[in-house]
């Protein structure tokens, strides 16, 4: 079985992002936290941190109850505080 399909209607490369996430994620009642690695493993075509941030954010504002930091993103722009840039993305949203 597979989560139902939130459809982020702005065609944003983050909302396909979301979407394609949210589609291929099985879904289990226990499964209630979202990988930083499995994302990164998942889209290669993110290049940057500044482009990762919103896809945080919008998982964030999607549902997901928890988020891990697993794996550091290794993209050239990724600040030193990126784990408080990301925590405070995923928790807070558009702020």
């Amino acid at each position: 079985m597979t989560r139902p399909v939130f459809c982020i209607a702005d065609g944003s490369a983050t909302g396909l992002v979301i979407n394609h996430l949210l589609m291929t994620r099985p879904y289990r009642k226990e499964q209630i936290m979202v990988l930083i690695s499995q994302i990164l493993r998942f889209h290669p075509d993110i290049k940057s941190f500044d482009d990762f941030v919103p896809i945080i954010r919008g998982l964030g504002e999607q549902g997901e109850i928890l988020i891990s930091m697993d794996e550091r993103p290794g993209f050239p722009d990724t600040p030193a505080n990126w784990e408080f840039v990301l925590e405070n993305a995923f928790t807070f949203g558009q702020n």
